[in-house]
């Protein structure tokens, strides 16, 4: 679920694994006085009133004026950052069931390419999408007919709206392009659960770990995974975190956790007021050396957990291409209305006084992938994937 330059969006929820660092969720009601009279004042109130009478007078269809009062809230909070955003009571709901890791959708995780191109940059294991026979490096052409070079009315069509006509076990017809040819496909929506960590041995010793996303439960999923290797021998890590956009942040700093000092500083946040809030590690238990690979879209979280490391001197070495360097933070709200908005509440900084926002971190080890610059790296043949080629061979150079 990235906004990026770049932007990501999980087709089988909200864009929550790739475009925020989830915090908490908080509860606030307006009621309306408060909000006329505090939050807007009376030229801005004007605007809204001669608009809707406008409408009114004048718009020659009938129109759905809940719907009206929604865009005008999606429309406040676009005007403020690409991470801020106002939830329907619909899409709030799917959002906060796809930041635990289970939602309605296809598998599928698009990204916007320069060439304004629906790419599909993950298909999720066990997915409708995968089923179906979609490949990462596949670009969506149409859904039900209709073209988008939008991403999120694209994403929006394959997913969803969650109503009883679009939810569970609905079918959606797409259009895909591969190689030239076009390829249509029926994918039924249903529950995922996504598993977000995949791990395997490779030679002397040397444990690979690919984490597409941080949900909830990927600090847990990845102690499990490592926890069965080490009884095969691990004697150094490479973490793989190409192509991961981020998502809860919380889980990220669980997952740095693994490998400081109890104690140790992980992130902490500034907000306006320059209040400080810190995450500490609570124990490690991953004493191996640890080689890290990145490019431009991984982003948010996952520049968390590398800040951790690198900030404590506890990363070996990170490979590949300049991360996307997204340094802010938002908090979620739940409103009385049933729905809900992320707003950008402040910035993190490594352990070392570093925000990266709008900067990324540069690779001690800079390895272009040789594939153009949207390209997926789950396209990427393992022979032809040099970025991970030099991240072993950094791995097995540690004495």
């Amino acid at each position: 679920m990235e906004k990026f330059g770049k932007k990501q969006l999980l087709v089988c929820a909200l864009a929550v694994v790739i475009t925020f660092v989830l915090s908490s969720v908080f509860y606030i009601g307006l009621g309306l006085t408060y909000f006329k009279n505090t939050i807007l004042g009376d030229a801005d109130s004007r605007v809204l009133t001669e608009v809707k009478r406008c409408i009114d007078a004048l718009y020659l269809e009938e129109y759905d004026e809940a719907a009206l009062y929604q865009g005008a809230a999606k429309g406040m909070t676009e005007a403020l950052d690409a991470y801020s955003s106002y939830y329907t009571p619909a899409e709030f709901e799917n959002f906060i069931t796809a930041a635990r890791g289970a939602y309605v959708g296809v598998g599928l995780v698009l990204t916007k390419t320069k060439d304004d191109e629906l790419l599909v940059l993950q298909v999720y294991e066990d997915s409708p999408g995968e089923e179906a026979g979609v490949k990462a490096g596949d670009v969506l052409v149409s859904v039900e007919g209709e073209r988008y070079d939008d991403l999120d009315e694209g994403a929006s069509a394959l997913r969803g709206d969650g109503s009883q006509a679009q939810g569970e076990g609905s079918t959606v017809q797409a259009v895909f392009l591969r190689e030239g040819k076009e390829r249509k496909v029926t994918l039924t929506r249903r529950e995922i659960h996504l598993k977000t960590v995949s791990a395997r041995m490779e030679e002397n010793g040397v444990a690979y770990f690919k984490i597409i996303a941080f949900d909830e439960d990927t600090d847990a999923e990845f102690k499990a995974a490592y926890e069965e290797l080490k009884k095969k021998g691990i004697t150094k890590l490479v973490l793989d975190l190409r192509d991961n956009g981020g998502g809860d942040y919380y889980s990220a700093c669980g997952l740095a956790g693994l490998f400081l000092k109890e104690g140790e500083t992980v992130v902490y946040r500034k907000d306006k007021t320059e209040s400080c809030v810190y995450e500490y590690a609570k124990g490690h238990c991953i004493d191996e050396p640890v080689v890290v690979l990145a490019n431009g879209n991984s982003a948010s979280a996952s520049e968390v957990f590398i800040g951790a490391l690198r900030g404590n001197d506890r990363l070996h070495a990170l490979v590949g291409t300049k991360t996307f360097g997204k340094g802010i933070t938002q908090d979620v709200f739940a409103l009385r209305s049933g729905g809900g908005m992320s707003i950008t509440v402040s910035k993190y900084y490594t352990p070392d006084d570093q925000c990266i926002h709008g900067i990324g971190f540069t690779p001690d080890t800079v390895v272009e992938s040789g594939f153009e610059e949207d390209y997926p790296v789950e396209a990427i043949e393992r022979e032809k994937d040099v970025q991970l080629d030099k991240a072993l061979e950094i791995a097995n150079g540690i004495e």
